[in-house]
């Protein structure tokens, strides 16, 4: 059943719209764009794989871990970037939440590399240890981007992340520093109180 367009089920008699039940819209048969107009393409996506996180951030803009929100299914993943390629895009960024906290990361990334895209995650660093890292770039993770918000203290009041968040950050930054491509240099972002560590990996 559907409402203007939106899928709906029933649960308990109540009416609900049909959490990922999106289908592609289609275009008039022998449509083109408009004579002079430059075509549109995609670039890049930020894709929030899960609102779920480790950590309640003061500044997060998505409000992470705060509610219930349903992870989009891996399939519905492959299928947007199925979609989004022959528009051409050409780099995908998975984020959140926390992405790392998606065991099936490393799928997402697989079938991104597959299509030819440029894949970055950008994580907090905190639940990534060497053996997660590795089955990342295992998968052809290209960059990782990590939240680094100041010294010590100023990282774990921010993040509100305990008195070890920063040192779990830095180790993920150490890990990864170890990994990286010699051809490649690491940059330290800085945008006020907020940096980030940003890695080329291959």
């Amino acid at each position: 059943m559907t409402r203007i367009g939106i899928p709906i089920r029933f649960v308990d008699g109540e009416e609900r719209p049909l959490l990922y039940g999106y289908e592609p819209p289609v275009l008039p048969e022998g449509y083109v764009p408009p004579a002079g107009r430059a075509p549109i393409q995609l670039h890049e996506i930020d894709l929030y794989v899960t609102m779920r996180c480790n950590i309640r951030c003061e500044f997060c803009n998505v409000r992470a871990g705060e509610y219930n929100h349903r992870d989009i299914p891996l399939d519905r993943v492959k299928r947007l970037l199925d979609e989004a390629a022959p528009l051409g895009l050409r780099e995908i960024h998975f984020l959140g939440g926390e992405p790392t906290l998606r065991k099936d990361l490393e799928a997402m990334i697989a079938h991104a590399v597959g299509l030819g895209l440029h894949t970055r995650i950008m994580t907090n660093g905190m639940l990534m240890d060497e053996a997660r890292l590795d089955s990342l770039l295992d998968a052809g993770l290209h960059e990782i981007m990590i939240s680094v918000d100041g010294l010590e203290d100023t990282h774990n009041r921010l993040r509100q992340c305990g008195p070890d968040g920063w040192q779990e950050t830095m180790a993920t930054v150490r890990a990864t520093i170890a990994r990286r491509s010699e051809e490649h240099t690491s940059e330290l972002q800085s945008r006020g109180l907020i940096s980030y560590a940003v890695f080329c990996l291959k």
